[in-house]
């Protein structure tokens, strides 16, 4: 349990970086609560090492005052994990960060990368006016983005990006227009889902989610610089304007 040191060092808080290191007992950490809170500087995953969220209902689960380097495995088991983190996430190609549940909240400032690589998130929250979190690959949320505040920049190289739940953006979502850069919503949920851009653009759209899922337009007009493909799923614009291909 990441609460219980079982070394000279003490447990790492947020002046100490946290390294989980392959050992000759083979134990792999779990937070789940019973300590609090779980804190760090920068924390590295080595390979072959697992890190587990498993909590109760509540604030974050384990804050990363810097960099999250996932070189083996993090895993979060339910809704109720979160983990914020200030700095950059990077998963080495070898490490692993399929996340089916949990969130993920990015709290830091200036320009901070998201790199997962290959995995997926669950949900995902960018949460400081002065923050630009920017993609460094392909990423795939199999839940929710809220832009709660700050931006998200899919970057100069274009990046996709695919959300399976809500899009919900009160900050800036940066779409780079004009490229290829594209924006997927594949929600396979029956019934509706929330779409609301925020004063943002899109550039490519996709819509491509379940026969039985309603995109509905919530807050603010839906506009796009790009190509909109709409497959399967429904678009309502409930009462609001669609702006394709303008960028307005």
């Amino acid at each position: 349990n990441w609460s219980s040191s079982l070394g000279g060092n003490g447990l790492p808080d947020a002046t100490k970086n946290a390294i989980i290191a392959a050992n000759a007992f083979n134990r792999n950490p779990t937070i789940d609560g019973s300590g609090g809170s779980a804190s760090c500087k920068n924390l590295t995953i080595n390979s072959t090492m697992i890190l587990t969220l498993n909590t109760p209902a509540g604030a974050s689960d384990l804050v990363i005052n810097g960099d999250m380097q996932i070189n083996g495995e993090v895993r979060m088991t339910s809704a109720n994990d979160y983990i914020e983190t200030t700095g950059n996430w990077v998963k080495a190609p070898a490490g692993t960060s399929n996340l089916t549940n949990g969130t993920v909240t990015f709290t830091g400032t200036g320009s901070k990368t998201i790199n997962n690589g290959t995995g997926t998130f669950k949900n995902l929250t960018i949460n400081n006016a002065g923050l630009v979190a920017t993609l460094g690959a392909n990423t795939t949320l199999n839940g929710d983005l809220a832009i709660t505040a700050g931006s998200l920049d899919v970057s100069g190289s274009f990046y996709s990006l695919t959300v399976k739940g809500n899009w919900v953006n009160s900050g800036t979502f940066i779409a780079r227009t004009g490229s290829t850069a594209t924006v997927t919503l594949s929600s396979l949920t029956a019934g509706s889902i929330t779409l609301n851009p925020g004063a943002s653009s899109f550039n490519h759209l996709t819509i491509n989610g379940g026969v039985s899922t309603v995109y509905v337009l919530t807050t603010n007009n839906l506009s796009t610089a790009g190509q909109v493909t709409i497959t399967n799923s429904e678009l309502n614009l409930n009462g609001l304007t669609f702006n394709m291909g303008d960028n307005v």
